[in-house]
C-alpha cells in the first residue's frame, strides 16, 4: 500500500501542472482531468464494471461527494499535504478499517472515511493477504493466445507474411495448448496451419508461421485468425491480423498514422482536425499519412 500511494502522489504531483501543458496527454472527454480527481480524492476505480474503489491516499483535507440517491461520501484527511502520501490509519464509519480498497457498498450507500496521513511510510498498515483488493475470476481463463505482427499489414498477392503464433498463460494451468489458422479468402494459406503449444513448463509458446498471399488474390482486407482451444476442449482468446492485397484494380488502399502503420482505410480519407493529410506510398500503392486517424 505504502509504495503504491508514493506512486500515486507522484503521478498527481509531477504530471499535473497548471502550466499550459500541464496534462499528461489529449484530455479527450475529461479522461486524464477525471484520473486525477479520483487520485486526489484517494481512491480510484479499479475494475471495470464494478464498484470496487482500490485505495491511494488523499490529497485534499476534505472532500464531500453527493450520490444523486440522497446520499454522501465524505473523505476527511486532515493532515493531507503535497508531501504526506503516506496512510497510517484509516476508520469507515467511524470503525477501525485496514485495506487497499473499499467495500462495494461504498459507491452506491455512500459513508464516512477518515484517513490518518504521514510523511513517513507505515511498512506494515494494509500489507496482509486479506487487505488485497477484489479478485474477480468467474469466467476467466487459463491463458490467452495471440498472432503478431497485429493490425493491417501489406502483403501485394505472390509474396508472403512472417509471422508468429503464441501463447500464454494467465492462471491457472493451460497445459498443452492446440491452434489452428484460418482465413476464409482463398488464396491465402497459413504454413504451418496448426499444432500445439505446451505450458506445461513455461509460461509462454512460440511458434514462427508463413501468411502467403496467392499472386491472384483480389484486393481488399483479409483477416486470418487463430482459434486456440485446451485440451480440455475450453476456448481460449486468440489472435488476428488484417492483410491488405494491393492488388492492381486498385480497390485496396493503406495509410500509415501516428502509433500505427498501414491501417485499412479504402479509398476515402477523412482528417478529424487533430493533423494533416499527405500523399504517400505504401506496398506500391498510393496512401495517405497522417497525424490523427484514418477512418
Amino acid at each position: 500500500m505504502w509504495r503504491f500511494a508514493a506512486g500515486a502522489r507522484r503521478f498527481e504531483t509531477e504530471l499535473f501542472t497548471t502550466a499550459p501543458d500541464g496534462l499528461p496527454g489529449n484530455d479527450d472527454n475529461g479522461a486524464l482531468s477525471s484520473e486525477y480527481v479520483w487520485a486526489a480524492l484517494g481512491m480510484m476505480p479499479a475494475t471495470p464494471g464494478t464498484p470496487a474503489l482500490a485505495l491511494n491516499s488523499p490529497l485534499v483535507k476534505r472532500a464531500v461527494i453527493s450520490l444523486g440517491n440522497g446520499r454522501r461520501i465524505t473523505i476527511d484527511a486532515p493532515k493531507a499535504a503535497d508531501n504526506a502520501p503516506y496512510v497510517t490509519g484509516m476508520r469507515l464509519d467511524g470503525r477501525h478499517f485496514e485495506s487497499t480498497a473499499l467495500p462495494a457498498s461504498f459507491a452506491t450507500r455512500g459513508g464516512d472515511l477518515d484517513v490518518d496521513l504521514s510523511t513517513r511510510a507505515d511498512t506494515h498498515w494494509a500489507t496482509g493477504a486479506t487487505a488485497a483488493p477484489p479478485s474477480y475470476r468467474t469466467g476467466g481463463v487459463p491463458a490467452v493466445g495471440y498472432l503478431t505482427p497485429t493490425g493491417t499489414q501489406v502483403t501485394p498477392g505472390g509474396t508472403s507474411l512472417p509471422a508468429t503464433v503464441g501463447v500464454s498463460e494467465l492462471a491457472g494451468h493451460a497445459g498443452a495448448v492446440r491452434w489452428s489458422a484460418v482465413s476464409d479468402v482463398p488464396g491465402f494459406t497459413v504454413t504451418p496451419s496448426s499444432g500445439t503449444l505446451d505450458l506445461r513448463r513455461a509460461a509462454r509458446a512460440t511458434v514462427p508461421v508463413a501468411i502467403s498471399v496467392a499472386p491472384d488474390t483480389p484486393s481488399g482486407y483479409h483477416p486470418v485468425t487463430v482459434d486456440f482451444r485446451t485440451a480440455g476442449g475450453t476456448a481460449l482468446p486468440g489472435g488476428a491480423v488484417v492483410v491488405t492485397v494491393p492488388a492492381a484494380d486498385g480497390a485496396a488502399t493503406a495509410c500509415d498514422t501516428l502509433g500505427a502503420t498501414d491501417t485499412e482505410c479504402g479509398l476515402r480519407f477523412r482528417d478529424n482536425g487533430d493533423g494533416h493529410a499527405e500523399p504517400v506510398t505504401v506496398g506500391g500503392r498510393s496512401a495517405r499519412s497522417a497525424g490523427s486517424m484514418c477512418p
